[in-house]
């Protein structure tokens, strides 16, 4: 089990839910958007991969 008591103030927390739900979205679209696609990206369409990438990973933690 994790301890998140460092990030949120309990398990109920508003802010908890709207992550877990940004997350799910935010991953759901990345894989539509990117799977099966990269090699067919420019160097704008990498860098902005890799940026939605970091996102991703920086609220998941």
């Amino acid at each position: 089990e994790w301890d998140l008591s460092d990030l949120y103030t309990s398990e109920t927390a508003p802010e908890l839910t709207r992550d877990l739900d940004w997350l799910h979205k935010a991953c759901a679209d990345f894989a539509a958007d990117y799977e099966g696609k990269l090699a067919t990206l420019d160097a704008a369409g990498l860098l902005e991969c890799i940026r939605r990438d970091e996102a991703i990973s920086t609220t998941a933690g």
